[in-house]
Order: C-alpha cells, then structure tokens, then sequence
C-alpha cells in the first residue's frame, strides 16, 4: 500500500535547518551512553531529537496552546474534586487521567504514537467509569468498596459499555464510544495484521509525515473532550449546585480551537484514506477484524 503522497509533509518542510544544540546534562549524558552502550544509546537518542525538533515545530502553535490550558484545567478540577465531600473518593481518577495525558504528550513528541494511544485508551476506562456513577451513584460505592468479583463483574469496560447501552447512555459523549475502545483493544493486543499506516504500528515511528506527527494529539484532544463531559455530568449528579459543579464547567476556548485543528486533521486523514479504499469506521481507523476487547 502506498501512503497518499499529499499528506507526506515532512517535518524538514516545516522547521528551519539549522541543527539545535544545547548544553543541558542529558544531552552530555547521552553522547557517553553512546560509547558504552551504543544500541541503549540509538533510541534514547532518537526520541530525544525528535522531542526537541517537534517542540521547536509546535511550541507557538495552537496544540501546545490547548495542552497547556487542559492540564491546568484538570490540575484545578482534582482540587475541587477534593475538597467537596461528595466527590473527594474519585478525586484519583482525574489524577490518573492527569498522567496518562502527560504520557501521551512525551510519547507523542517522542516518536511513540501507540504509547499515547494505549494511554488513552486508561482515559477511556474512566470516562466509563464516570458515565457510569452519573447514571447511578450507589455504583461508585459498590466500585470503591466491592471485592475483585464484584468489580469484574460490573465494572470491567465491556461490562460498563454494556450497562451504559442497556439505560440508554452509551454513546453520550460519542457515536463511536464502543468502536472507538475496540480500536484501541485490538491495536493494543498481538495479532498477526500489520498497521493499515506507520502511526499505528508499535514502538518508536521514525516516519515524520503529518499523521504520525499528530496522531498522539488527536487522541488526547479528543478523549479529553469526553473526559471533560464525563466530569461535569457527574459533579452534577454527586454534588448538585457545589463550587466543584460549577467550576467543572468553565470554558476552555485554547483547548476547543486544538480540539478543532486536529478534527480537521483527523478528517484529512479519512478523506485521503477512503480513496484507497481502506475499511474506517467511525472516524477511527481499525483493523478489518478487530475483534472484541477483552475483559
């Protein structure tokens, strides 16, 4: 398969020529790795260069822009989140989310799409997980306090996708939720199909065209957005009219406008790949037998 020749932008197009260099001890560090442990040393230097070259690219642009702004955002939502009675025991989950974001963004400017895709996928979990205590709060008792049977039982993601379809919520923040997840089951589990493009293989992608460039970002623009609703649904439903309710809820007009850039990325993307006819479904590109996620 050839990969449509308009979306081959490469990052040298794009940055200046002039080679970056620093002084900083890692970058020291690294040049005598490379002596005593040379194929150690080709990786880490790698991702190291990329990450500098793809924050030269992007650090005025409107992705850094909405990062910024979304950090900060769920930063302040786990504090509110902690200091209000109702909503202090899944403060974590946002927490956690916090760092499965930041993983996707190193992985991302690294050369490691799949990583933030895998992290991703962890934001999934607890969209689910958020949907699910908004639909009935006695379930956020019955998650925290329960035994492993109980939560294997009713709050594995198959069994909260299950739940969620059955009263009628499942695809409240997204059309494509339960497609979306299998995606990202079946890239994450070994099966013998190779990735339909390079930004979805596995471990470092030494492409530089515009869809490995952004493909980390889409995901975590858009599985924030979902995020983001999750959270405001359920401070409304465990905390009505609270400080925390209401501050869930405040605009974040740099993030919208990322969330909009890598849309239209996204949507390039499909456009170009439906010419080849390769299967996409739901704005999300999948294996032609994904099989179901596991529990």
């Amino acid at each position: 398969m050839t990969w449509p020749p308009r979306l081959l932008v490469r990052l040298s197009d794009l940055r200046d020529t002039h080679e970056i260099v620093t002084d900083r001890p890692y970058d020291n560090a690294l040049g005598f790795l490379q002596k005593s442990h040379p194929r150690l040393a080709e990786r880490l230097i790698t991702g190291s260069n990329l990450r500098t070259e793809r924050v030269e690219l992007m650090r005025e642009g409107v992705r850094f822009a909405g990062l910024e702004e979304l950090l900060a955002h769920l930063d302040a939502c786990a504090e509110v989140f902690r200091d209000d009675r109702n909503l202090e025991r899944i403060a974590f989950l946002i927490e956690r989310a916090i760092a499965d974001v930041e993983t996707a963004i190193e992985a991302a400017l690294t050369g490691y799409p799949g990583v933030a895709s895998d992290a991703m996928r962890d934001v999934m979990e607890i969209e689910l997980l958020l949907l699910s205590f908004f639909a009935d709060p006695d379930r956020m008792d019955l998650w925290l306090t329960g035994d492993e049977r109980t939560r294997r039982r009713e709050f594995t993601p198959a069994a909260l996708r299950k739940y969620l379809k059955k009263i009628g919520i499942g695809d409240l923040n997204s059309p494509s939720a339960a497609s979306d997840y299998k995606a990202h089951s079946a890239a994450l589990h070994v099966n013998p199909d190779p990735p339909l493009h390079v930004s979805l293989a596995k471990g470092h992608v030494e492409s530089d065209d515009l869809l490995s460039l952004d493909r980390g970002f889409i995901e975590v623009f858009e599985h924030c957005r979902r995020l983001g609703n999750s959270i405001i649904l359920v401070a409304d439903r465990l905390s009505p009219g609270s400080p925390a309710a209401d501050f869930v809820k405040g605009s974040l007009p740099a993030f919208s406008l990322a969330y909009e850039r890598t849309q239209e990325m996204l949507s390039r993307f499909l456009d170009e790949f439906s010419r080849i006819s390769v299967p996409v479904v739901n704005n999300e590109v999948h294996q032609a037998d994904a099989r179901e996620e596991s529990p």
